[in-house]
């Protein structure tokens, strides 16, 4: 099955570098696309937490592992793969998830690992009576495009970063709910020379993330690409803080 399957996922792979190339010349590396090929197309045999990895785009995956250090303080918006990826590599890890079914089993995962550098906050949204249709672009709304979650609020899980110090995380990445909202609470909790990591961020209700952060003050690393388990390529980006 799997070798009847290799046409059909090549021709599409390269229908994507073909897009890459249009949509994202600046990111553009045909040879690195290629090389890639092979581990795209595995991946859709296991998941990202057999794998052991976030659910983002190989180049900011590289990224990730090029900076990331054992000592390192990290928080993620989203648990899964991402979350025994941070664990293996740094000396503490905060993970914020709304949904209690799901993080249970990411803690089973943790639990075999015997990880215990690890804080796990469950957050889930409240019912909230919007006046207007909210609008997605601003980080104070803190609504869910995710038309399962119409009618609620994510104030909370937005705001559970609020109760560490300034400058606390060495990075936080943002790949759960209302991510421009995670962003902008994350900023100030990020130490000069850290991270900020925001998945998916080709999304048009995500522009906060490109406009809202100042050039001056931080420097983006653009990972557009292929990632696991994923068909399209898409945008994941990095932010390292300079002041």
């Amino acid at each position: 099955m799997i070798l009847l399957d290799f046409p059909r996922k090549l021709r599409f792979y390269l229908r994507q570098v073909a897009r890459h190339k249009r949509v994202s010349p600046g990111t553009f590396d045909l040879m690195q696309d290629l090389r890639l090929f092979p581990d795209w197309y595995t991946s859709w045999k296991s998941s990202p937490i057999s794998q052991e990895r976030p659910w983002i785009t190989y180049r900011v995956i590289d990224f990730l592992e090029k900076v990331l250090t054992k000592d390192m303080r990290v928080c993620e918006f989203g648990v899964g793969g991402s979350t025994l990826f941070f664990a293996k590599r740094v000396k503490e890890l905060t993970s914020v998830e709304h949904d209690e079914g799901w993080a249970g089993k990411v803690v089973e995962e943790m639990k075999k690992r015997n990880y215990t550098h690890w804080e796990l906050k469950i957050v889930p949204p409240t019912p909230h009576t919007f006046p207007t249709p909210p609008d997605l672009t601003d980080p104070d709304n803190f609504a869910s495009s995710n038309e399962h979650y119409a009618g609620m609020w994510f104030k909370d899980y937005a705001c559970a970063i609020d109760s560490f110090p300034d400058g606390y995380f060495d990075l936080v990445q943002v790949d759960g709910r209302v991510r421009p909202s995670c962003a902008k609470r994350a900023l100030n909790k990020i130490k000069k020379g850290g991270y900020l990591v925001v998945d998916d961020t080709h999304r048009a209700h995500y522009s906060y993330v490109h406009t809202g952060l100042d050039e001056k003050e931080w420097k983006k690393f653009d990972g557009f690409g292929p990632g696991p388990h994923e068909w399209e390529f898409r945008q994941t980006c990095a932010w390292e803080k300079l002041a």
